[in-house]
């Protein structure tokens, strides 16, 4: 299995002029092959600068495999809401093409009115039917036009959407049915209680076995922790500080698309080259090709 260690967040920068080529360099001497992007500007105000940026990435032997930041809303109850996902999508593709990323990646939205400041937020008609249904529906409707780009469309998948679980996920894409249209796949967010993060080695089996076809080529690695307060609390942490499985994660990835994007991601600037690192040692020792 050959994969192309990536970077989310970390000292990526959110506007062009970041891409520096020493910073460039410094990643490339990192093992970094892919990133993942996301303008504060949004995607059209960055087009113009997109093939520059492509350019100096690939002077440093690093691709952009996900353009993030689309945000684009399919589960809200307010169709003008859903019509402006489709809009932001469709705006996105020409960004994404310039820029040469492999896909453009975004969540599925929530059902709160603030979902421009947390498009996370959790809501009970996330979990509806109507929720499910036009997600449906918006997906389907973006699918020609991502296939005609040539790009994909890949979703974040989290326990707080309505793509919260492997079955979730499979019905939903098994309804879309477009090959364009997949799954990024990202274990951490699935795992919806403590129990579930403790064992976390089955549940990531799980997730592949019935998402299946539906994940796309690329995924997203950070570890897990559980708190001892009284009231549970699941944490995203640092590479190596949790309790996620690595050597059963690396034997499930095997089963992504060939050339997948593994991309660490939520890492602070001060030690992403530490979680970085620490992932590639893992990743070689599970015998993983880095490309």
């Amino acid at each position: 299995m050959a994969m192309y260690l990536g970077l989310a967040n970390g000292d990526i920068p959110d506007e062009p002029a970041g891409f520096t080529a020493p910073l460039i360099a410094r990643w490339a001497e990192m093992g970094i092959r892919s990133l993942s992007v996301h303008f504060t500007a949004g995607s059209a105000a960055v087009r113009g600068d997109a093939p520059d940026v492509r350019s100096r990435l690939a002077d440093g032997g690093i691709h952009v495999a996900q353009m993030a930041g689309v945000n684009a809303n399919f589960v809200h109850a307010a169709p003008d809401v859903r019509a402006e996902a489709h809009r932001r999508v469709l705006a996105a593709i020409p960004t994404a093409v310039a820029l040469g990323a492999t896909m453009i990646s975004s969540g599925a939205g929530t059902s709160r009115d603030d979902w421009q400041r947390n498009f996370y937020a959790p809501h009970a008609d996330n979990y509806s039917e109507r929720a499910k249904v036009d997600l449906i529906e918006g997906l389907r409707g973006i699918a020609p036009h991502i296939e005609d780009a040539g790009i994909s469309y890949t979703i974040e998948c989290h326990q707080l959407s309505a793509m919260r679980s492997p079955e979730a996920i499979r019905e939903i894409l098994d309804a879309v049915d477009s090959p364009v249209i997949t799954a990024n796949f990202d274990p951490v967010n699935l795992l919806d209680s403590a129990v579930a993060v403790f064992d976390n080695a089955a549940r990531m089996e799980h997730m592949i076995d019935v998402v299946g076809p539906r994940y796309g080529a690329s995924c997203h690695l950070k570890d897990v922790a559980v708190t001892d307060e009284f009231v549970c609390r699941i944490l995203e942490v640092q590479p190596g500080e949790g309790v996620l499985d690595y050597d059963a994660f690396f034997e499930q990835v095997r089963r992504l698309p060939d050339g997948s994007a593994l991309i660490v991601e939520h890492l602070t600037p001060e030690r992403s080259a530490e979680g970085v690192r620490f992932v590639r040692e893992r990743a070689l020792a599970a015998g993983i090709e880095l490309l």
